[in-house]
This record gives C-alpha cells, structure tokens and sequence, in this order.
C-alpha cells in the first residue's frame, strides 16, 4: 500500500517516462520505518529502468548529500512534492537562497497542506516557518501546482512573495482497471459494507469515523484496511468500538498491496474517507472508477458527489449528515436505488479529463 504523495509520482513518471529524464531524491527507507532499504546503497545515483534514485542516509549527512545530489546534474527542473517537508521542501530552498544552487526552474506540489484542518496540525511551528519564508521571499520565482481552484485560492491567499504563477494542474490518475473487475456486480449482503483504504494517522481523522458508526442505525460492516501509524489513536478507536451496538461490526485487516486495491475496492458498497485534507486522494479516485461511491469530507477537489450519484462530500462540523448518509446508502442499496458502477466510472473519466491533465504537465515540464 502506497501513500498519496508516492502513487503521484509514480504515476506521473510512468505517463510521461518516455519524454522527461526522471531523477528521484528520497530517504533510504519507508515512512516511520527507521530501518535502510536491504542491498541499497546511499548517495550515489542508482538506475531503475527508465529513471535513476538517489537515496539518502539520516542525520546530518542527510543535509549535506541532498545539496551534492542537486548539484550532481544540470536539472532542467526541480519538482518539490511539499511545502513544509524539511529535507525536501525547505532545505533545497535554503540552498537556493542561499546561492549554493540555482535551479532554471522550481515547481512547487502543495499537497492539501494549506487547507485549515491540516494547517492545524503543529499550528505555532507552520505559522512560522510560513512568517519567515514569506519575509525572506524563499519561494520567490516559483511555479506552484494547485490540484484544483480552491488550493489556488490557499496558495495566492497564503504566500506572500513575488513573480508568483499558480497552476491549477491535477494529480495524474492510474485510469486503467483490472479485467476480473466486473461492473455489473452489487454486494449481495443484507448490511452495507464499508472500506477505510488510508493509514492509521491522525491526518486521516479516522477517529471521527468511528464516531460517526456510533450513531449509525443500519448494519454496517467497516473494514479497514492501513497500516497503523498512531498507537494512541487506534486505542481511542477500540475504545469507541466498544460502544457500537450489535449492528456495526469492525475488522481491521491490516496492510494490502497496492496491485490489489481496485479489485479490493469493487467488492465495497463504500468507501469512508473523512480526511482533514485531500489535495486529491488517489483511494477516492480509484474507488470511483471501479464503481465504488465515496463518502469522504469536503475538504478535498471531488465537489457536488451527491449531485451526481456517486458519492458524498460533506463539512466535517457536521457529523451527523456523515451518519445521514450511511444510513441513506444502506436503504438506496437495498431499494436498488443506486447508480450502476459502469455509471459512476464515466462520471469520474469526465471529472478527470486525463489527456488535459498529460497536456498541462507538458507545458509546466516545457515539452513540445
């Protein structure tokens, strides 16, 4: 299973491997794992195919072996996947103003970390990183990528520097599904059941998603499928669950391959994701076009769901429209009162307009 931020990139390099000479900068292990990578070694450029890694060690060599990787090769751009991650983020920037390397063109990603829900996590430190950055114009001379209009509105609201250039440029989705997916199929049970595809983490707001099953009056059956991030948070969830009446039942089913998630998400009636911020939550996406309707907050660019049949984007203030609408998909279930799956994955291709998105990448990458 592969967080948001990696299947981007993946599926940006695979769409445009053949016209862009993709070089990756990362650390030499997986996230909140401290444990390297078996028979990989650090600082050096390392090939895979079409494209070349560069994995680092941690601590303080971490800094130094980021600023001899960058300036290891003329890049004709840097791609920035967040904005406050500090080796990646800022420390490249740091060098810039620094003068110590001078890229012909930085792009920017902020992946949904500007919305108020995700700005709240270490409030005091992101105020002031963001005070500092915009007083010393760190992110001057940038071309950000917002994945829809309202980030762009974040950004320009936000960032106070100058020769600033917002796109609004969408998340390159994996459009493709396995043929064993069949379209036509419903989930025969008497209950609606429910998958949470998304890390145990606090950013996920899966504890509200509990809370939300405790005052849900259908039978549900949730399955959640994640690797658990926050001890303390799954405990508080377990200690919610011991609430639910007999008609909400809970399986954890640990962590599944990422090859798998489709067909996995075909077998659902729903997906919940009420995520404090999605800048475009590639399991939101991939639910949709296999068929699978989303319940998910509003804080994310999939807009109007409930418009269209396919889902339920809803104000996380408002727990009890998240309780409305399981029960209201348990009855529409039951009384066949639902879109066909063929239906919703041609609602969600329109959405996504895939080759203006390979076009868009195109021009910000300066490819004719």
């Amino acid at each position: 299973m592969m967080g948001g931020p990696l299947t981007s990139n993946l599926n940006l390099i695979n769409a445009l491997k053949n016209e862009v000479d993709f070089k990756i900068i990362t650390s030499n292990h997986d996230f909140g794992d401290k444990k390297p990578y078996k028979g990989i070694e650090a600082n050096k450029w390392i090939s895979f195919g079409e494209f070349k890694v560069w994995y680092l060690n941690p601590g303080l060599n971490k800094i130094i072996a980021i600023l001899k990787a960058l300036r290891d090769e003329n890049f004709d751009t840097l791609y920035i996947n967040s904005f406050f991650d500090f080796y990646f983020s800022i420390i490249p920037l740091v060098y810039r103003f620094l003068g110590l390397y001078n890229p012909s063109k930085i792009v920017l990603v902020v992946r949904g970390e500007f919305y108020e829900d995700a700005l709240f996590f270490s409030k005091n430190k992101k105020k002031l990183f963001l005070f500092i950055s915009n007083l010393l114009d760190l992110h001057a001379n940038i071309e950000w990528h917002a994945s829809s209009d309202v980030e762009k509105i974040q950004i320009e609201k936000i960032i106070q520097t100058k020769n600033k250039v917002v796109k609004v440029i969408s998340n390159i989705p994996n459009i493709q599904v396995p043929n064993s997916i069949d379209f036509n199929s419903n989930n025969k049970s008497n209950k609606i059941k429910i998958i949470w595809l998304a890390r145990i983490a606090k950013d996920k707001n899966i504890q509200f998603a509990f809370k939300v099953l405790s005052k849900v009056s259908c039978d549900v059956e949730f399955d959640i499928y994640g690797p658990i991030e926050d001890l303390e948070l799954w405990d508080n969830c377990k200690k919610i669950s011991t609430t639910f009446s007999d008609n909400i039942v809970v399986n954890h089913k640990g962590v599944i391959e990422k090859s798998k998630t489709q067909k996995l998400l075909s077998e659902y009636d729903l997906l919940f994701l009420p995520s404090f911020s999605e800048n475009f939550g590639h399991s939101i996406v991939e639910s949709l076009l296999v068929g699978t309707p989303v319940l998910i907050s509003n804080n994310t660019p999939w807009k109007n769901l409930e418009d269209d049949g396919i889902g339920f984007d809803i104000d996380l203030n408002n727990i009890d429209e998240f309780v409305n609408a399981i029960n209201l998909s348990f009855i529409n279930k039951n009384t066949k009162k639902v879109l066909n799956r063929s239906a919703i994955r041609d609602n969600i291709l329109k959405r996504l307009d895939y080759n203006n998105i390979i076009l868009k990448y195109k021009e910000s990458f300066n490819i004719n």
